[in-house]
């Protein structure tokens, strides 16, 4: 009896006509085998289709948030200029608002206001004073704002990474502030750098007033962390000598800041702050002496 032998497909061609017949060739080696194809229902069809379907999705969500990203990164460090609105503008007032060269609150708008705000700082550094944020400015201010307000920044490198490294802070006539200071306090020198910009230029009082502020509570939390120091170094029986001490502080503190406040008519005044930051740091020099002084240099 005659048998009509099933036509020849190869690769692409094998399988569309499997497609078209209703067939899925199973052996890719011997298309033309009776046992090489099987049925392919239409519930096979479907979750062939919704696994594709799926796949094109998530492709498509990796994209788009790729996307996201890359237009993040990108605004961040667009120009800001008056007239623009939004949450990049926003970012930029509060940290003018931190910094006491704005008052009020970030509305995202930028206007008058936070062009003159961003023109006190362009002075300040010593720029063209174009009233408009752009990367460079964006820049400066992000590390203003993190040293003024000490946002994420650590004082004290480790020495052995560092070249002649000053092992305490000390008194030093010839040194531009009147002091040397030591690795660990090296924060208290970038905030003094602070109120003397090398644009030579007057300090904002309002931003003024915030580094003095952060002046205080830096010298503040080194002098107790000192007494603790001090604390730990001797023996258990002699420790609460220690303590004495930084109660003694604590009550010293309190009376020269009453004193500063009646001499200066306020608390919250540039001069009042000045003179509290100078009394704190002249007495954390000396304890820092006092403590580490007989550490020997890195060579």
């Amino acid at each position: 009896m005659y048998r009509q032998r099933p036509p020849r497909f190869k690769g692409e061609a094998a399988r569309r006509a499997g497609g078209d017949h209703g067939i899925r060739v199973v052996n890719k080696t011997d298309p033309l085998s009776i046992l090489s194809i099987e049925p392919v229902n239409d519930t096979i069809r479907k979750k062939e289709n919704r696994v594709s379907k799926m796949k094109k999705r998530r492709v498509l969500s990796c994209f788009l948030a790729l996307l996201l990203v890359l237009l993040a990164c990108s605004g961040a460090c667009a120009e800001l200029k008056k007239g623009q609105k939004g949450q990049y503008v926003r970012e930029l007032q509060q940290k003018l608002i931190d910094l006491g060269l704005m008052s009020g609150r970030a509305d995202g708008n930028f206007g008058n206001k936070t062009e003159r705000a961003v023109k006190q700082l362009q002075n300040y550094w010593g720029i063209t004073r174009s009233g408009k944020a752009d990367d460079d400015f964006q820049t400066r201010l992000d590390d203003l704002w993190h040293l003024a307000l000490g946002n994420g920044t650590e004082s004290g490198a480790d020495p052995a990474d560092l070249e002649n490294p000053v092992m305490t802070c000390a008194h030093n006539e010839n040194a531009p502030y009147g002091f040397d200071y030591c690795y660990r306090h090296d924060e208290a020198k970038a905030l003094r750098d602070l109120l003397h910009p090398a644009s030579k230029r007057t300090v904002p009082d309002g931003l003024k007033k915030v580094i003095l502020k952060r002046i205080i509570e830096y010298w503040l939390e080194a002098i107790r962390l000192n007494y603790d120091e001090w604390e730990e170094s001797l023996p258990d029986d002699e420790q609460h000598i220690a303590e004495e001490q930084k109660e003694l502080f604590e009550q010293g503190w309190a009376e020269k800041q009453a004193e500063l406040v009646k001499k200066h008519k306020g608390a919250d005044k540039p001069k009042t702050l000045q003179a509290e930051a100078d009394w704190l740091e002249e007495l954390g020099i000396e304890h820092c002496f006092d403590l580490h002084g007989a550490e020997p240099n890195l060579d």
